[in-house]
């Protein structure tokens, strides 16, 4: 199952009853919670005890949290390093894009000797967002 894929679909489905919004808007920054929206895909990351979470929602007469991440659902990412599974936060956030058509969050942390970017991209009138996700070996 491809999940980014099935999240896309989701956020289809779910979003159809509103048009877009005409700007993507961004509030937070860093250190504290990031929120990107463009009326119809809201994309939330939350400082929880030093380490960020996502949560995604869509609009249809308010908004439905579909998937967050730090829970049972969807816990949070781990790392199989030389035989042990090691746990990976994403301790800093930081807006890297913010215009009317299209914002960026990155995301990054380390775990079993790994450093981890993750960069969301929202833009406007797109019914889901799009990730990318960079990993550096440390040390080699």
């Amino acid at each position: 199952m491809n999940i980014p894929r099935t999240i896309a679909l989701l956020l289809v489905a779910t979003s159809m009853s509103l048009p877009a919004q005409d700007v993507v808007t961004v509030t937070g920054d860093t250190g504290g919670p990031i929120e990107l929206s463009n009326g119809l895909v809201r994309a939330r990351f939350l400082n929880e005890r030093g380490t960020y979470h996502e949560e995604y929602s869509a609009w249809t007469d308010a908004w439905r949290v579909l998937l967050r991440s730090g829970n049972a659902l969807r816990p949070d990412p781990a790392l199989m390093s030389n035989g042990e599974l090691q746990g990976v936060s994403f301790t800093e956030a930081s807006v890297t894009e913010a215009s009317p058509d299209r914002a960026a969050v990155r995301l990054s942390g380390s775990g079993g000797g790994h450093f981890f970017t993750k960069t969301i991209m929202l833009e406007r009138g797109k019914p889901s967002v799009e990730w990318g996700v960079k990993d550096s070996v440390i040390g080699v």
